[in-house]
């Protein structure tokens, strides 16, 4: 059994967060401009949350962005009992998402995936499957899409953290690294370049 599923001692880690953090994180990312705008080319903006736990921050973000936005929460634990949002639901594994290639304007990894490969207190930790994994998101986004991840969850290491004490956070194909936010509700955006420098 997944520590993640029923039962499991990570089932649901929403319950650590702070009061509000999720509806001040969905607040942040419209007032500052990280999830991109619909153009009239695009039909939808997709939105892949590689490691949803039970998708709450999922189902409050499509409800809160609408009909313009594809809200995908995924999971490696089925997702089947989770919240009952409008976003669509997917088990799947971070390194093996049932993407496109270049079909992603947004993924998040928050506290997810990224943060596994790259905490050395986690059996799945190694720098080069986190390596390995910012290439697969690299590969999902479409040119201008953006990676968040966290860089500041108020309790615990976050995966910027992480990833800068493996020396993996300035990833190949992506700009240098913005971050938005302030203590206990701040993230970390990569941009995919057009064209590797």
């Amino acid at each position: 059994m997944s520590g993640y599923e029923e039962g499991g001692d990570r089932e649901d880690w929403t319950d650590k967060l702070p009061p509000g953090v999720v509806d001040k994180s969905i607040s942040l990312l419209l007032t500052e401009g990280v999830l991109p705008k619909p153009t009239k080319e695009e039909v939808k903006i997709v939105i892949f949350s590689t490691s949803s736990n039970t998708g709450v921050f999922e189902s409050k973000l499509k409800e809160e962005l609408g009909e313009k936005y594809q809200v995908i929460a995924s999971d490696l634990a089925s997702l089947s009992r989770r919240a009952d949002g409008k976003q669509q639901n997917l088990q799947a594994d971070a390194f093996l998402p049932p993407l496109s290639h270049g079909s992603v304007n947004v993924i998040f990894d928050r506290r997810g995936a990224l943060w596994h490969t790259s905490n050395v207190n986690e059996p799945l930790s190694h720098p080069s499957r986190a390596k390995q994994l910012l290439e697969i998101y690299r590969q999902k986004l479409k040119a201008g899409g953006v990676l968040i991840v966290d860089n500041d969850v108020g309790w615990d290491a976050s995966t910027a953290d992480l990833m800068a004490e493996l020396g993996i956070d300035k990833p190949a194909g992506f700009s240098e690294p913005v971050v938005v936010g302030e203590k206990g509700c701040r993230y970390q955006v990569y941009t995919k370049l057009s064209k590797e420098i």
